[in-house]
């Protein structure tokens, strides 16, 4: 772990810095990122040793809860930068272009290359946590460049399915009158029915 000053600035470890993505440059070193929406998401990245994180600018305090000491680019727009310059002044992602342009420029700059759907010659490979893990897409089929190295989709349809039988089971026990079950009622003790009706009784 390297200790830096945070931007509050307060001492911190991270896991990488800046200067270490720069010196990755030429090494043939490889690292790993991904973008977990959640808490759950971002445990399970920690505990994959994916290297780099990316999360929105509300998500950083609930990442920073998670993992502390983890590195994290924070989803920004191009808006929110006063000159190109300062947009390209350590990293560029580089989406969904052909492996050897990406190649080709990755040798000649010093700026970090994020690799999303671009091949093998970035600096540090991206893929988003969803197509890794296998689950449902916002599109109708996976683009070209996700590969899901497991099946979550397959468990999320299994809850699902889980889920509707349950609720079906209630329900029909429910309105056939089996539910609730003995197991699952409060009774009285012996005898006490027979007083609370006699006191009943005599309150009306």
């Amino acid at each position: 772990m390297k200790r830096i000053y945070d931007f509050g600035r307060a001492p911190a470890r991270r896991n990488h810095t800046v200067a270490d993505l720069q010196a990755l440059k030429g090494s043939g070193t490889k690292l790993s990122m991904s973008n977990p929406a959640n808490a759950d998401e971002i445990r399970a990245c920690v505990e994959a040793g994916i290297d780099l994180l990316v999360v929105w600018d509300e998500q950083l305090d609930e990442a920073r809860q998670v993992t502390p000491e983890h590195f994290m680019g924070i989803g920004s727009t191009w808006k929110q930068f006063a000159t190109g310059d300062e947009i390209l002044a350590h990293a560029v992602e580089a989406e969904c272009i052909a492996e050897e342009v990406l190649e080709a420029v990755n040798d000649k700059t010093s700026v970090v290359t994020f690799s999303l759907g671009s091949g093998k010659a970035g600096d540090v490979i991206m893929s988003f946590v969803a197509d890794v893990c296998g689950e449902p897409s916002e599109e109708e089929s996976p683009p070209k460049h996700a590969h899901a190295f497991g099946d979550v989709g397959r468990l999320h349809r299994q809850i699902h399915e889980e889920r509707v039988a349950a609720l079906r089971a209630f329900h029909d026990e429910t309105t056939a009158g089996n539910f609730p079950y003995p197991a699952q009622n409060i009774t009285m003790h012996a005898g006490e029915k027979e007083k609370f009706l006699e006191l009943l009784d005599g309150e009306v």
